[in-house]
């Protein structure tokens, strides 16, 4: 068999070496970096490069005090069991285990695809080719590809809309009504980018070997029998030791050591062409470099079931892993800052009249956030609903 594949991130491939030494005298966990702790990471790092439109946007729909971090794993939460996402959803939001198809695409692992795959080629995979279903999906108004790549495009597509213009002579309570799920919409739609975006720069989420994105794959990693892909959500052995903020440190402090514009060109591209990038890059990388390492270290097991992968394994991977996450919370940025920036409901003069006049849920019904005007609780106009 040849030799596996060494996975080369350029000029700065070195860079990222500095975050895996610093994180090698803590100890080892999985579910670390698309677990919990690394989807609120990238979440956090991701909201510090929200323009500031978007930041009042996100505000308006998640409530004050509610950032893109506390929100970034409830999603994973809602495939087992409800939610009120950081107290987003009320009432919160019902187990969905049907939502657990888009967090994934199976592209196979012979098939070829590119850095930057047309959409035509994602389309084909399965997951790719169903329609999304569901309560979640039916409350989402959701008729987009049951798999990770259309529901970041519903989401984008949510977040972009205005809310839609009232009928004729609506009454108060259907101006309420629609308000209101308008709200919930944004709400769910960002939930699930936040976390999706992530989850698509997560190598084995994007790929499929017949083996359930390597769940079914079993390795010896740091003295425990784990799947492939469990091996991966926890970064190749990183640490349980530190939370998410100080991820989100390592991460930033990383990023700002690359030339700013090798982090540009990670979104220089229309949003579609951006969701792409991140699936393709993964894909090959699990192609070139996971697998490859995998059947090499298949081969080596004395019965071809105790596959062993040792220091060496997590020193080559873990930098990638590392990347990946810096990555996701890039773009990420950008594809928030093109959705929610582009819609006219966030525009600074709507904005602007909003913090004066619009309505906010309190108990269960509207009420002036300045109630400066002469005592009128609606004066016939769509009102505007945020977060708690």
């Amino acid at each position: 068999m040849e030799a596996p594949m060494k996975f080369k991130t350029g000029r700065t491939a070195g860079r990222a070496l500095w975050a895996a030494a610093a994180l090698a005298f803590l100890p080892p966990a999985a579910g670390w970096c698309w677990g919990p702790v690394g989807h609120e990471a990238v979440g956090i790092v991701a909201e510090a490069r929200l323009e500031p439109q978007v930041q009042m946007a996100m505000t308006q729909i998640l409530g004050a005090g509610v950032g893109l971090g506390q929100i970034a794993d409830c999603a994973d939460v809602l495939r087992d069991a409800d939610t009120d996402c950081a107290g987003v959803f009320d009432p919160p939001l019902r187990q969905d285990e049907l939502t657990s198809h888009w967090h994934f695409v199976n592209i196979p692992l012979d098939a070829q695809v590119s850095q930057t795959p047309a959409t035509a080629g994602i389309d084909q995979y399965k997951d790719c080719d169903e329609t999304a279903s569901g309560p979640t999906a039916a409350a989402m108004q959701d008729s987009r590809e049951n798999c990770v790549r259309g529901q970041i495009q519903f989401a984008m597509q949510t977040l972009r809309a205005p809310a839609p213009a009232l009928a004729p002579r609506a009454s108060l309570a259907q101006a309420q009504a629609q308000a209101a799920s308008v709200l919930r919409q944004r709400q769910m739609a960002l939930m699930f980018l936040v976390h999706l975006v992530a989850d698509s720069h997560q190598p084995l989420h994007v790929t499929d070997d017949n083996d359930a994105g390597g769940n079914q794959e079993h390795v010896i990693f740091q003295g425990r029998r784990r799947s492939l892909h469990q091996v991966w959500d926890g970064a190749v052995g990183a640490q349980s030791a530190m939370d998410a903020p100080a991820l989100a440190k390592l991460l930033e402090q990383d990023l700002s050591r690359l030339p700013q514009d090798e982090v540009a060109g990670w979104t220089q591209a229309d949003l579609e062409a951006v969701v792409n990038a991140g699936i393709g890059e993964g894909f090959n990388i699990a192609k070139n470099v996971i697998y490859p390492n995998y059947f090499a270290a298949k081969a080596a097991s004395p019965d071809g079931r105790s596959v062993q992968l040792g220091q060496d394994y997590q020193d080559q991977m873990q930098p990638i892993a590392f990347r990946r996450l810096e990555q996701a919370a890039v773009r990420l940025a950008f594809l928030l800052n093109q959705s929610l920036g582009q819609n006219p409901d966030f525009a600074p003069s709507a904005e602007k009249s909003a913090a004066m006049a619009g309505a906010w849920r309190k108990h269960g019904r509207l009420t002036l956030k300045k109630p400066d005007v002469s005592g009128k609780t609606w004066d016939g106009r769509a009102p505007v609903l945020s977060g708690k």
